[in-house]
């Protein structure tokens, strides 16, 4: 299973996903630079494999909020000792600029305005220790074993990503094996036959948080806040 799109991020990390409510093609990256933290954003359009960056005159205090096959709409900070919004901003992405700014900065007008339906599956995120990370790990461990018999010097840690669709399983994990850290990405079948399996060297003060998103028939992976890949799941 090849990624329908890979996109390496450059110079900073990936700090926000905001999918589009009309288009579940398109998705906004909100992206924090390293050192001076200043945003920058980049637009994902997955079916044609092709992407546009732009940075709002505001490089901090700025939050994307909703995400429209016309706009996208934030909100600014003016008080960066209070994390409260005082505007909402609508920037036109056909035209690259803000077009309103304005005090009123209720959204219930944006969220409301058409029907919502579910495009998502939940993401489980299992910590050390928990009762359902054991049980994940003994199915990781029985399934390493049958392929690598040096497994039991590996250990699965920190935590485990899991999401159970109709027809397959995800499960996203972590292991060290001889000072050695890796990602794992597994996408097995309902009856835990796995069809796809990734394996990423990482850095050993690695990022745990959220990272694996499905939308529609679409797994959408952060690895390590740098680079997403998109997956199309039949």
């Amino acid at each position: 299973m090849e990624a329908k799109l890979i996109h390496q991020i450059e110079n900073g990390l990936i700090w926000r996903i905001i999918f589009n409510e009309e288009n579940p093609n398109i998705i906004l990256v909100e992206i924090r630079e390293q050192i001076l933290w200043q945003t920058k954003f980049v637009i994902l359009d997955i079916t044609q494999n092709i992407f546009s960056n732009f940075v709002l005159e505001e490089s901090w205090w700025i939050t994307p909020v909703f995400f429209d096959n016309k706009h996208i709409f934030f909100y600014f900070y003016a008080n960066s000792e209070k994390p409260i919004p005082t505007e909402l901003w609508t920037y036109d992405y056909a035209q690259n600029k803000i077009i309103q700014k304005t005090n009123d900065i209720r959204i219930d007008f944006l969220t409301n305005k058409k029907e919502k339906k579910s495009l998502f599956f939940e993401t489980f995120y299992y910590q050390e220790n928990e009762e359902y990370f054991d049980t994940l790990k003994k199915f990781i461990e029985i399934k390493s074993k049958n392929k690598d018999k040096d497994n039991d010097k590996t250990k699965i840690i920190k935590n485990i990503a899991y999401i159970e669709m109709d027809n397959f399983l995800v499960i996203n994990y972590f292991s060290v094996h001889e000072n050695i850290y890796t990602e794992n990405l597994w996408i097995t079948d309902k009856k835990g036959n796995i069809i796809e399996k990734k394996v990423f060297e990482i850095a050993e003060n690695f990022y745990i948080g959220e990272r694996i998103y499905i939308q529609e028939k679409k797994l959408i992976y952060i690895k390590q806040k740098t680079t997403i890949y998109i997956y199309a799941i039949i």
